[in-house]
């Protein structure tokens, strides 16, 4: 095969001359590189959009058979696989999409850093009103607080006090007669006597 009959023949075509010229069958060449019977088939006949094979997959099965068979590697890259390829005109314009995101991102990050100061900013207000009742209550209750002890302290109230009863006078101890004593006799000078009991109140 001279250099341009090679320049002519496509790469499925290339691939099965040289196959063909190693002497070996699809199911041999499957075999030794694990390829699918049927994925080298399709290479062979030019097909390199495989269904459901990503186009990855293809260029590693091109690029294993061609080692295989011992070509150069160039001839990996000499087909397209399904990829998609961008066009100059839209590489140059994909930058303006990209400063269009970026302003979109700045007015989104605007607005979330608006929203959490707000929040926190009317979190703050709460707390300070509520700061601001509870002092109010704490110097209400001071004021109320002096203003009772100061009436305490300027009216003094006056509870009756009971007139203690002053202790009664103490009977004298009696002494009590001895044994060998005879009974004295009461001397009785007036008719009239109190009873002992009541003497003591």
């Amino acid at each position: 095969m001279t250099m341009t009959e090679t320049m002519t023949l496509s790469l499925g075509q290339q691939l099965k001359n040289a196959r063909e010229a190693l002497n070996l069958t699809i199911e041999d060449v499957a075999r030794k590189t694990n390829l699918k019977k049927s994925h080298l088939e399709a290479i062979e006949n030019d097909i390199f959009i495989l269904p459901s094979v990503p186009p990855a997959f293809v260029r590693g099965y091109v690029r294993n058979y061609v080692r295989f068979l011992r070509l150069p590697e160039t001839l990996v890259n000499s087909v397209n696989y399904g990829e998609v390829t961008i066009p100059k005109e839209v590489r140059k314009a994909a930058p303006i999409a990209v400063k269009n995101h970026k302003s979109q991102m700045r007015w989104v990050k605007g607005l979330t850093w608006i929203v959490l100061l707000s929040a926190v900013g009317m979190t703050l207000a709460w707390w300070w009103q509520e700061h601001q009742k509870d002092q109010a209550n704490r110097e209400q209750l001071i004021v109320n607080t002096t203003e009772a002890t100061a009436k305490v302290v300027e009216e003094p109230q006056v509870t009756p006090v009971e007139p203690q009863p002053t202790p009664a006078e103490v009977p004298q101890a009696v002494t009590l007669p001895a044994k060998n004593a005879e009974p004295a006799t009461p001397a009785v000078e007036s008719n009239h006597q109190e009873p002992v009991a009541q003497r003591a109140n």
